[in-house]
């Protein structure tokens, strides 16, 4: 990054030409260009098909695909489960979750979502906290019940206020499988 040309001064611009330019990924940016930089590309069509080919390339540590293991509907005894997987995540990769999981549960009918979270080993700090705060609150609409696992490394005033803000419970369970097991339980 210090061995680029100052087209940019703008320390957080740079390291996204420093991250482009070691990735061969092509940066889009509106307005004429002014970056001083080598132009990708004269058609936007074969920018996004670098781009994502370049994403597909990456495998399990590319954005899409990472995310979708994160957050995927499972079947258990013949019934879907939203995944919600936090496990042994940072802070910053549990709020990326955290947005994808409010955006898909949105697109579902009123109390129609059962969900199961596995926090095992994730971290959690505050700024992470308050967005699933939030989001639990929104989501109250569509999720139908929900149930937790690997709450041990969750500090316990996180989870309370996450129970009072949003005005729901969240049930611990020791295994995926025995939240899967009460999640499809009928009441």
């Amino acid at each position: 990054m210090c061995s680029l040309p100052v087209h940019h001064r703008d320390a957080f611009d740079r390291q996204i030409i420093a991250q482009a330019l070691s990735e061969s990924i092509p940066v889009i940016q509106s307005g004429p260009e002014k970056s001083g930089y080598k132009k990708a590309s004269n058609s936007s069509g074969e920018i996004f098909r670098n781009l994502w080919s370049n994403l597909l390339s990456r495998g399990s540590t590319g954005l899409g695909s990472h995310m979708s293991e994160r957050m995927r509907f499972i079947e258990h005894q013949g019934v879907k489960i939203l995944l919600i997987d936090y496990s042994h995540c940072q802070s910053v990769e549990v709020r990326k979750i955290v947005d994808l999981v409010q955006e898909e549960i949105a697109k579902h009918p009123r109390r129609s979502v059962l969900t199961l979270a596995d926090f095992t080993d994730a971290q959690i700090d505050k700024e992470a906290a308050e967005r699933i705060k939030k989001a639990l609150a929104m989501d109250r609409p569509y999720v139908k019940k929900s149930a937790w696992v690997g709450t041990e490394s969750l500090p316990q005033v996180f989870y309370e206020n996450f129970k009072t803000f949003s005005q729901r419970d969240f049930p611990k369970f020791a295994t995926r499988e025995e939240a899967s097991d009460w999640l499809i339980k009928e009441n």
